[in-house]
């Protein structure tokens, strides 16, 4: 489709904006510093994980595994729904 982001793009755009922190760590009330900067940089390997690999991406793959099981059982009831015609 032409003119309109892919959803590749639309979830590269997500993983930005949840990536952007509104406080620096040194802003942060919390004791143990190094271990909240560990989080956000794991928190970053997550987010594209789930986002913006190109191929592996694990979020549209649960969406197509999903879109794939709803239609297989909306088939499957169908097939199993007794006949109509008199």
């Amino acid at each position: 489709m032409a003119g309109g982001p892919s959803a590749t793009q639309m979830a590269s755009a997500m993983t930005r904006q949840k990536t952007a922190y509104h406080y620096s760590i040194d802003q942060c009330d919390v004791c143990d510093k190094p271990a909240l900067a560990e989080f956000r940089e794991k928190r970053l390997l997550w987010l594209h994980w789930l986002n913006d690999d190109d191929v592996h991406a694990i979020w549209p793959q649960i969406s197509s595994a999903l879109w794939n099981d709803i239609a297989f059982r909306t088939i499957a009831n169908m097939a199993e729904a007794p006949c109509c015609t008199d």
